[in-house]
């Protein structure tokens, strides 16, 4: 990845780090050298995904935001889920979350909120006990009926199917959102502390879309009025999906409507 954003001989420069001391490696967790070396070279590829400038010269005519997501894709989709996920992530942050951070009359953003279980489950009813502490991407914001909102948001670049401990992250998540006293609270768009009560589940890969298409429709049809559903086509333009998005099939059945399908790639 570093090569292709013109980084010359990175591995020569990677251990230059760690002999000069400024990447401590003896006595060190293999793992945490990882983390300190991405760390020093992030920045240099967050900018090749998120630069105007350099982005108009690699992909000419194309709107930035869908330049974007096409070189966040270039440069990241051949690493493994956890170095992948932790770099969309903070590309998502420095294209969306940021940007909007400045804007009038939006609720309040933060990132990874921590959601303690055992904290959390004192008191409460079976129904609304989560199984083990939670950290939330983002407590970011919707647009439900042309108002902001605070929303759990959480931010997936899988292309295949979402494995088991995510969907029993996701239902821990809507729990959080639904539970009736002493829920999340952040200031929203008026200033004021509210209850939130929405989440917004990102899926950066139109094939991860693909893969999971039932289990969102099962998903929105369930939490109608507390979900929503950002998902990316190909090409890098977003689409907001909820329970409204939703049609009835000749079977009666809820399902994706041909146009968001069409637009996804679905088949």
């Amino acid at each position: 990845m570093l090569k292709k954003i013109g980084i010359k001989d990175p591995e020569k420069q990677m251990l230059k780090l760690m002999e000069s001391g400024a990447v401590p490696y003896r006595g060190v967790k293999q793992k945490d050298v990882r983390n300190a070396l991405e760390e020093r070279f992030e920045p240099q590829v967050l900018k090749s995904m998120t630069d105007e400038a350099s982005l108009a010269k690699r992909y000419p005519g194309v709107p930035h935001e869908e330049a974007a997501y096409r070189e966040m894709r270039r440069l990241t989709d051949e690493l493994n889920s956890s170095d992948k996920g932790n770099l969309v992530e903070d590309w998502y942050e420095r294209m969306y979350a940021q940007r909007r951070a400045g804007s009038s009359n939006r609720p309040e953003s933060r990132q990874h909120q921590k959601v303690s279980a055992a904290e959390w489950n004192k008191n409460r009813p079976a129904s609304e006990q989560i199984k083990k502490d939670r950290f939330i991407d983002r407590v970011d914001s919707v647009n439900i009926g042309g108002k902001e909102k605070p929303a759990l948001h959480e931010i997936k670049s899988t292309k295949g199917k979402l494995q088991e401990r995510d969907k029993e992250q996701f239902e821990d998540m809507m729990k959080v959102a639904k539970a009736e006293r002493n829920g999340v609270e952040a200031r929203g768009a008026d200033g004021r502390m509210q209850k939130v009560d929405q989440v917004v589940y990102t899926l950066t890969d139109p094939r991860g879309v693909a893969k999971n298409e039932d289990w969102i429709v099962d998903q929105l049809t369930k939490y109608r009025n507390n979900l929503s559903f950002e998902v990316f086509d190909a090409q890098g333009k977003r689409m907001m999906i909820d329970a409204r998005s939703l049609k009835r099939s000749k079977d009666g059945e809820l399902v994706l409507p041909d146009g968001i399908r069409n637009r996804l790639g679905l088949k």
